[in-house]
């Protein structure tokens, strides 16, 4: 029989191994509030009569030049793409990424900038877009998660589950509704994709230095693979492919959780 002081061994070993698993699988944890930060990036993801979001992250490192980054959302709670009960059935489906960083400047609006994913790189979207109203949109909306789910931002990894009957839905006609424009901020359309689809993620500019207003650029890439994995890439023309980093970690994490096992049975035959 192993002694008490044996068994505490074993069980933090355990502990210590299962940490790590979950840590490499990239597995994130229920959000209880939905709030988030200036210069973050946010996947939404309708249909199905539900709404997923999650905080992608900061878009500085996201959207270097050179840079690339997956995400399993497969794996967030709630199962999103479990086959006929989650946000992904169908055809109907469709992704977008906006965010906001605004930054202080003189005057106020060359400091103001925002984030769009779209079907069309900037050099082919005909129509200027009002980016004033759009930052306008973004900021609203998040406002209205944090009336919906709680004050408190998550952070990058957080996500929420929402119907679309909910008042801080993305589709809300109040948001940005199912045109693909960006509640009309963005006359042009086509700033949601189907996933599989490859979208351009477009950075605006309320005013720059030369006093232009309303300028776009292409600062990077991103897919949805109908397995679930998000994938961003940095540049305008970078080449974003889908990277299966959490199966391998999962993986991996299947061998630690096998060293334990064989540690454990070693541990209580020398006890014995």
């Amino acid at each position: 029989m192993m002694n008490n002081r044996t068994t505490k061994r074993v069980r933090r070993a355990a502990a210590v191994a299962l940490s790590a698993v979950l840590g490499l699988a990239g597995l994130p944890q229920a959000a209880s509030a939905f709030q988030f930060n200036n210069g973050d990036l946010v996947l939404a993801i309708f249909g199905n009569s539900t709404e997923l979001y999650y905080d992608i992250g900061n878009f500085a490192p996201l959207l270097t030049v050179g840079a690339q980054a997956s995400f399993d959302i497969a794996a967030l709670p709630g199962s999103p793409f479990a086959p006929g009960t989650g946000v992904v059935a169908g055809p109907e489906t469709q992704w977008t990424i906006v965010g906001r960083n605004p930054v202080t400047a003189t005057p106020a609006a060359n400091g103001i900038y925002t984030f769009s994913a779209s079907q069309n790189p900037a050099e082919n979207i005909s129509i200027v877009p009002a980016i004033a109203p759009q930052n306008s949109r973004i900021q609203g909306w998040n406002s209205g998660l944090n009336t919906q789910t709680g004050p408190t931002p998550a952070g990058p990894g957080a996500s929420v589950l929402l119907p679309s009957s909910n008042p801080a839905a993305f589709t809300n006609p109040d948001n940005f509704n199912l045109s693909g424009t960006y509640g009309g901020s963005w006359n042009d359309g086509g700033m949601q994709g189907s996933i599989g689809d490859v979208l351009h993620l477009i950075q605006g500019r309320v005013r720059n230095e030369s006093g232009v207003f309303n300028t776009i650029s292409n600062v990077g890439r991103a897919t949805l693979s109908a397995s679930g994995m998000l994938t961003v890439c940095g540049g305008a023309d970078c080449s974003v492919a889908p990277i299966p980093v959490p199966a391998a970690a999962v993986l991996f994490g299947s061998g630690l959780v096998g060293l334990v096992g064989i540690a454990r049975r070693k541990l209580a035959a020398l006890a014995v």
